[in-house]
């Protein structure tokens, strides 16, 4: 799990497009107000807490985004940053009420669900995740990510051989995200498929992930992998 919200962290100027997607969808929503429409105030508001969030500045991000939501209540962007604020801060309760708000108003919003499913799952709220991750794949079956976030999901509830199908999955549609083949390699060390992993790392390797960064990994296959000739005995 670690690794997939890492890489939502890695990736957050991709949120800003969370303020377009939203805009986007307001216009279709009928049970949004006109108090909705972003004045210049709260753009501002909002504009600050995002690049506090860029500088892991958690608690001022959230007062931005807490200050936006006074003057417009129910910013659907400001909801969902400030729930990304209080997750990271640890206040799971009031994150998960942020997004469950939104999702009334746009429930097919994608990065939303996601982040919703990985707060659940981070609060070990696993069968929660899982169901979402189920649904998520069914709402968005081409997305890499969705079959990345399930797969945390399973290799924590212990379901390895669901968890490498879909870590191939990811892969699949994803090739070239070395994020998904590690998670990947990491899981078939765990159901001691030691052959596999080495040709997982080998791979990394020729990718340019540096050796020195992957040799223990390399230690424990190259422990317990059998060389052919003596499997043959």
């Amino acid at each position: 799990m670690n690794r997939m919200k890492d890489y939502l962290i890695k990736n957050i100027l991709t949120f800003v497009l969370v303020i377009v997607s939203f805009s986007c969808l307001a216009q279709n929503a009928d049970t949004l107000s006109v108090s909705q429409q972003v004045d210049e105030a709260v753009e501002s508001m909002l504009k600050n807490g995002q690049a506090c969030l860029m500088n892991n500045e958690w608690e001022m991000a959230r007062k931005h985004f807490s200050e936006a939501l006074e003057k417009s209540p129910g910013n659907l962007t400001a909801l969902f940053f400030r729930a990304f604020a209080d997750e990271q801060l640890g206040k799971f309760n009031f994150a998960r009420a942020d997004y469950e708000q939104i999702l009334k108003v746009v429930p097919t919003h994608f990065e939303t669900r996601l982040c919703l499913l990985l707060l659940n799952q981070r609060d070990s709220h696993l069968t929660e995740a899982f169901d979402q991750a189920n649904q998520l794949v069914a709402l968005y079956p081409d997305s890499a990510s969705v079959y990345f976030a399930r797969a945390g999901v399973e290799k924590e509830m212990e379901m390895l051989e669901l968890a490498e199908g879909d870590y191939v999955k990811a892969l699949d549609i994803d090739k070239k995200n070395n994020d998904y083949l590690l998670s990947l390699m990491e899981t078939r060390l765990y159901m001691a498929k030691f052959d596999l992993a080495y040709a997982d790392l080998e791979l990394l390797t020729k990718r340019g992930v540096a050796r020195k960064s992957l040799q223990n990994y390399f230690d424990i296959c190259s422990k317990r992998i059998v060389p052919k000739k003596q499997k043959r005995e």
